[in-house]
């Protein structure tokens, strides 16, 4: 199950705009300040900030709409004569 997450969250992750993917990746997986991210993308402090909240906010999007279908699964697996 946690493999199974992992890829998830990977596919996600790349699915991301290129900018918002590589904002995110430095900050939650390489550590990396918003400072140093802001002078490595060459972009200011606020613009990397939104680059990461926008990030954040599509997965945690995509991660509601699996979770629902996982639901959604479940039920109908649980109660084979149950319309979802």
């Amino acid at each position: 199950m946690q493999n199974e997450r992992a890829r998830y969250l990977a596919d996600h992750l790349a699915a991301l705009p290129s900018d918002q993917q590589m904002a995110m990746e430095l900050h939650h997986l390489a550590g990396y300040s918003i400072s140093e991210i802001a002078e490595r993308m060459q972009k200011s402090k606020a613009s990397v900030a939104g680059l990461l909240r926008r990030g954040l906010e599509q997965l945690r999007e995509d991660l509601k709409h699996k979770e629902k279908e996982l639901r959604q699964g479940r039920l109908a697996i649980s109660n084979p004569t149950r319309l979802v």
